[in-house]
């Protein structure tokens, strides 16, 4: 990386500000995110930063369906690093200092962009099936996607059994038991691995979660980590930690993950145009964000997976969070479950 001298220095200023490394993790990720995206440009020189250029940042971020959560994490993580680099004499701006996301976005255009969204639920019938894809759907992505295959499909299915999102799968790592206070990854024998949940404040209790996959998606990973990872990428496979990398990269982008998904949709002939948002970019049905809602919501309404156990693969605080996003009340069904109930 260009930039590797900047993200080294950021580290160093960072962990003398910080001494929770929770907290210094947070800032020290979402940097790397952007010299990540400052190195794939001519025009823009993390040194010597502009307003404008965390600007461009957060539009290209909106351009590929981060969520406003996502915009304002990043940018917090900009504008905090920026912060102790100045103060500490290695740049001269913080170009993130009074600029937050939420300004950006007109609030007209948010109104017409949400009246555009409805009227395209009201074309495409109950918001159930809005932005989700059946299991049958998600077989036909499935076969869609683009190579590198196998690695591709591991990624999909492992979304779509632990109910992720495309930042989470990017965080994580292989592990090792030797790791001291650190959390094992990925358990085998458990079918287990432990999460970051991105929405989460780093310091909260709840930040680390437990996620379980079936044997198909542990065949795979075995797989995948004891052969295919280094077939893919040898030098990569070798220096980095995180299990998800790509020939060049030692880690994924969530970007990344979210081109293979809608470009798998597409390839199966189940995406479609849905409305435009509020710069006119086209928001489309199937996205990386599509699988984690749409296995929530048919494992709520299509089977009988106790909702409590659903709320704990989402990693949300209360069941009502995950009844109000994602059960669709259905009188025919309960009516008809009420009369299969002999006890009472």
């Amino acid at each position: 990386e260009e930039y590797e001298d900047l993200k080294n220095t950021a580290n160093e200023k960072l962990m003398g500000e910080y001494s929770n490394e929770n907290t210094r993790e947070f800032y020290t990720k979402r940097f790397r995110y952007w010299l990540a995206w400052c190195d794939d440009r001519e025009d823009v020189d993390p040194r010597n930063p502009e307003k404008d250029d965390v600007k461009n940042y957060v539009r290209w971020m909106k351009s590929e369906d981060a969520s406003s959560r996502k915009l304002e994490h990043r940018v917090r993580g900009i504008r905090g690093t920026y912060k102790v680099l100045v103060e500490e004499n290695v740049v001269d701006t913080n170009p993130a200092e009074d600029y937050f996301p939420s300004d950006f976005l007109d609030s007209t255009k948010r109104g017409n962009a949400q009246n555009e969204r409805t009227i395209a639920e009201n074309r495409h019938g109950p918001h159930a099936n809005f932005d989700t894809i059946t299991p049958e759907e998600f077989e036909e992505l499935l076969e869609n996607v683009e190579a590198p295959r196998f690695r591709n499909q591991l990624i999909c299915k492992t979304m779509w059994q632990l109910k992720l999102r495309s930042e989470q799968i990017t965080m994580i790592e292989i592990g090792n038991e030797s790791d001291a206070g650190f959390p094992r990854h990925i358990d085998f024998e458990d079918n287990r691995v432990d999460l970051q949940d991105n929405k989460k404040d780093i310091e909260a209790d709840d930040y680390w979660y437990k996620g379980y996959f079936k044997d198909d998606v542990k065949f795979m990973l075995k797989k995948w980590i004891e052969d295919k990872r280094r077939q893919l990428g040898p030098s990569m496979a070798e220096s980095s930690d995180y299990l998800f990398i790509t020939h060049q990269k030692e880690q994924m982008r969530p970007e990344h993950i979210s081109r293979i998904i809608k470009t798998a949709a597409k390839n199966a002939g189940i995406q479609e145009k849905m409305y435009e948002d509020t710069e006119g970019r086209t928001r489309w049905k199937v996205t990386s964000h599509t699988l984690r809602r749409s296995a929530a919501t048919y494992l709520a309404n299509k089977t009988d997976y106790p909702l409590h156990m659903l709320a704990s693969d989402l990693n949300h605080r209360s069941v009502e969070t995950t009844r109000d996003r994602y059960v669709r009340e259905n009188n025919e069904e309960r009516k008809k479950r009420r009369q299969e109930i002999s006890e009472l």
